[in-house]
């Protein structure tokens, strides 16, 4: 069955050490079919090389946020002025940069879902927005309205780099987790195997160990030089699979520019 198996990923998010380390897993198994629900890049030091990879391996793509709210506005008339500036974007310059424009233009393009059979859609966050998140403590009231009217009764779903499965009356929802920067407290690299069967799809989903110091050494390529705080937080998510960014984003909220690289050092201090 493994010609038939499919394999699902999400937000690997530049990170070529750890998908080389599913594909590697992927082939061991001889599971050839790749599908790749969202967010292919943002946060890891090889954006373009992840990109290069899945299209060499023929993996069906659509966007996640990134691809969708950053990539597809960079450098045109719709991206915001303060883009070109804000410290707080230097890595994400650096990584635009990195893809160029025939990569940017090739994310920017991607489908928002895939269609798996009739009953069975890929798609980066729900049927309602690219950024809503299924996780285990969702009500169900709650993934209800995320889902309302759609007629898929199994979603293969990204987003939140945690994976769940969660079983509603109409429908079973399958967040895949991430690649590249698992967020449940595992560092290893996450996707799942879909298999169809007389009764549906089976679904596995599978960790994978693979070289993350290699990952972070990875940055110092280049982004380390651009923002060297950005890297210490990206590399404790990195190693302990647990979230730095965002809870970073949050400790910054409303700060300016100038407060920065203070609070920066003061969160990473509060954080270790």
């Amino acid at each position: 069955m493994a010609d038939a198996t499919v394999a699902i990923l999400a937000d690997v998010h530049g990170n070529t050490g750890a998908l080389r380390a599913v594909l590697a897993d992927l082939d061991a198994l001889g599971v050839r079919q790749l599908v790749v629900a969202g967010d292919m890049v943002g946060f890891g030091p090889e954006p373009d090389a992840v990109v290069d990879l899945l299209r060499e391996r023929g993996a069906r793509m659509i966007r996640g946020n990134h691809e969708k709210d950053y990539v597809a506005p960079y450098a045109t008339a719709a991206m915001p002025d303060w883009w070109a500036t804000s410290p707080r974007l230097a890595s994400m310059r650096w990584s635009m940069a990195r893809l160029g424009p025939e990569r940017r233009a090739f994310l920017a393009a991607l489908p928002d879902r895939l269609q798996l059979d009739d009953e069975t859609a890929v798609m980066h966050g729900s049927p309602r927005h690219v950024r809503d998140a299924v996780l285990a403590w969702t009500s169900e009231a709650e993934l209800e309205a995320m889902f309302e009217g759609d007629p898929c009764r199994l979603a293969f779903v990204g987003h939140t780099h945690r994976p769940v499965v969660r079983d509603l009356p109409r429908r079973r929802l399958v967040n895949v987790g991430s690649v590249g920067f698992p967020l449940d407290g595992d560092p290893r690299a996450c996707c799942v195997l879909a298999t169809p069967s007389d009764v549906g799809w089976r679904i596995e989903t599978r960790r994978v160990a693979y070289d993350v110091e290699a990952t972070i050494a990875a940055y110092d390529e280049d982004v380390r030089s651009v923002d060297p705080g950005y890297v210490e937080i990206m590399a404790r998510e990195l190693r302990t699979g647990r979230d730095y960014f965002g809870s970073w984003l949050r400790f910054s909220e409303g700060l300016a520019d100038a407060e920065l690289d203070a609070a920066r050092r003061r969160y990473l201090d509060e954080h270790p």
